[in-house]
């Protein structure tokens, strides 16, 4: 451990040596064969919307995709999300790895010789101890003092959390190893063993980050584990994933419950900032806010099909009231703006109301839409446009019920 007292020699020595210090995350999760996924094939769901059942055997280190089903020259900028059949689980972990942007869950670990081994209920993972923030051994208990060291680690000195009659004390030292229902740390110059059994977790020595790492997924696995990386190449089924300066894992796409990919080529309105917000709702009703992935109540964006015998749930979109305006920037060149437009189910079929689009003050569409009306997809031109502006005026009935829902509003970067 003792070259993280030493963080300079440290960063001077990955400088002179890079490849030395790439950590690489041998998954043993399931078995990775075709087999597998051909009879448990994923759902690429497209940045325009479109969802395609495939099996996907390869990702070079451009993005591309390879396998069954998938359209000529579809890579991972074309995507918003990739699904597999099985959802993650619920279950609470006993033991939570930190990663620089996201979690780990495992059942029991073990770490000696800066290498951290966890299993799991999907399968084991060795990775080395510094593409890791911290392990929290008691997650069901909140502990305020290791969620702030964890968010401001110290540069040479890990922090360990022991309880102490009956209350969680930290101590600075340097973690030597975890296993055998113990840990061995060096404090104040001694080595020194504690039970596990006493220790909340450990915050580990931070590394210099530039925070330049490139990110183009939110990976979830199916226990429940979270994080952010880069998915730099997919070959025998193994997912490699940056997640860290010095960190490269690989996890098998059998462990994959769901990937949703940062596209450069797609932008939620939701997860931009208007330049422009108005809200002039009429007497009749009380004025409410509009909202970023909820309707103006608050609750999921959901818009009812099938002549109402069936709801669809969106994740993304905008909701607004009549009287609404919006402006955004299309400071990305994107040349599209894709939507699904409706009355939120929540006024259970009532509400009448105008959508309207404007692109630099010209006219685009506009469409009266009422609550008995099924759901609208609507595509737009923008190219060249640079302010897109939603609008949506009272109909009949004044304002009454015009829950008005943006639904999976998003500019797009078409592949013409």
């Amino acid at each position: 451990m003792v070259f993280r007292l030493h963080a300079h020699a440290f960063q001077q020595t990955i400088r002179k040596f890079p490849y030395l210090f790439c950590v690489l995350l041998v998954g043993q999760l399931l078995p990775a064969v075709l087999t597998a996924q051909e009879k448990n094939p994923l759902e690429l769901i497209t940045v325009s919307g479109e969802t395609i059942p495939a099996t996907v055997t390869a990702i070079d280190k451009d993005g591309k995709l390879t396998g069954e089903n998938i359209p000529e020259g579809l890579d991972l900028d074309g995507l918003r999300e990739i699904r597999s059949g099985t959802a993650a689980t619920e279950q609470k972990p006993r033991v939570v790895v930190h990663l620089a942007n996201g979690d780990l869950y495992a059942d029991q670990i073990k770490i000696a010789d800066e290498q951290c081994e966890i299993q799991s209920s999907i399968g084991d993972f060795k990775f080395g101890i510094e593409s890791m923030k911290g392990v929290r051994l008691q997650p069901d208990k909140p502990l305020e003092s290791f969620d702030e060291a964890l968010s401001k680690p110290l540069e040479a000195l890990d922090q360990i959390f022991i309880q102490v009659d009956g209350q969680f004390q930290r101590i600075e030292g340097i973690l030597d190893s975890i296993g055998a229902g113990k840990i061995s740390i060096e404090y104040e110059g001694e080595s020194r063993e504690l039970p596990l059994d006493r220790i909340y977790g450990v915050v580990v020595a931070s590394i210099a980050d530039d925070g330049q790492r490139k990110i183009n997924a939110d990976l979830q696995l199916r226990n429940g584990s979270r994080f952010l990386g880069n998915i730099k190449s997919m070959a025998d089924g193994q997912l490699e994933v940056n997640v860290g300066p010095f960190a490269d894992i690989k996890i098998p796409l059998q462990a994959v419950a769901r990937i949703k990919v940062r596209s450069s080529r797609l932008a939620f309105l939701s997860d931009l900032q208007p330049i422009v917000v108005e809200q002039k709702s009429l007497i009749v009703t009380v004025s409410r806010p509009w909202q970023k992935d909820l309707s103006i109540e608050g609750h999921p964006l959901t818009l009812a099909v099938d002549g109402g015998k069936s709801e669809k749930i969106y994740n993304k979109g905008l909701g607004t009231h009549a009287g609404c305006k919006l402006v955004y920037k299309n400071d990305g060149d994107f040349d599209r703006l894709a939507a699904t437009i409706g009355i939120d189910a929540e006024t259970r079929r009532r509400g009448d109301c105008i959508f309207v689009v404007l692109g630099d003050e010209r006219e685009l569409f506009s469409e009266r839409v009422r609550g008995i009306d099924e759901p609208k997809q609507i595509q737009l031109n923008i190219k060249g446009v640079s302010e897109i502006t939603l609008l949506v005026q009272p109909g009949e009935n004044l304002d009454l019920g015009d829950h008005a829902d943006w639904c999976d509003a998003r500019f797009l970067k078409t592949a013409e």
